[in-house]
């Protein structure tokens, strides 16, 4: 009898329209949660089923940890696209990356539904409010599910929608400034090494690491 009623309830999660929950409570996205949240907004392109590598995907489901660390998402590269059993597949590989912190159902569409002291009616992001990527994500910060500074993001690429590594969010270009960094730790481990902090092993290894970043 108790293997017949397993056998019923997993026909039921593979075979129904299972959902995440909605989320609910004061939720704070990490910053590279909140980067997966930015290109999931945008409709990340995806050239495997897309004709065209600039074309953008339909957002269908957004989960996110109780933590705020981990997430994972669906998107839909076609017209119509059915959203069924969607959030319970995302919600599987979000709580299998997230260490044992449960995941719950933070965007359907382009719909926040994790309802917090805030976002108690379910803020809609529009079409035309992604066209400035920091106002998107001041929005969601205004909604409280983020506390960092929003110009800390990576870029984001108007055509595809995926990450621009070589801009951050408000357009800057990031080449000159990785180069100083890049300069500045070399300076700092050959200073390391002629002090005797660091072996040649070690300051080999290190350098080869600055220079790939």
């Amino acid at each position: 009898m108790k293997k017949l009623l397993g056998i019923v309830v997993l026909g039921l999660l593979l075979g129904g329209n299972v959902y995440a929950k909605n989320g609910k409570g004061e939720l704070k996205l990490s910053q590279q949660t909140m980067e997966h949240l930015m290109i999931y907004l945008n409709g990340a392109g995806n050239p495997k089923y897309s004709d065209s590598k600039n074309k953008k995907n339909n957002p269908m489901v957004f989960v996110v940890s109780e933590d705020g660390n981990s997430s994972y998402y669906y998107f839909c590269a076609y017209s119509t696209c059915a959203d069924a059993n969607e959030s319970y597949k995302a919600k599987l590989r979000c709580e299998k990356e997230s260490g044992g912190s449960t995941c719950y159902t933070f965007a359907k569409k382009r719909k926040i539904v994790w309802v917090n002291s805030i976002n108690t009616k379910k803020r809609n992001i529009k079409k035309k409010e992604l066209q400035d990527p920091v106002y998107t994500a001041q929005i969601i910060q205004e909604l409280g599910f983020y506390d960092e500074d929003v110009t800390q993001l990576i870029g984001i690429n108007p055509k595809t929608g995926d990450y621009d590594k070589d801009k951050s969010i408000t357009g800057e270009e990031l080449k000159n400034q990785n180069k100083g960094n890049t300069v500045e730790q070399l300076e700092a481990l050959t200073s390391l090494f002629k002090a005797g902090a660091l072996t040649k092993e070690e300051y080999d290894k290190a350098k080869k690491k600055v220079l790939n970043d």
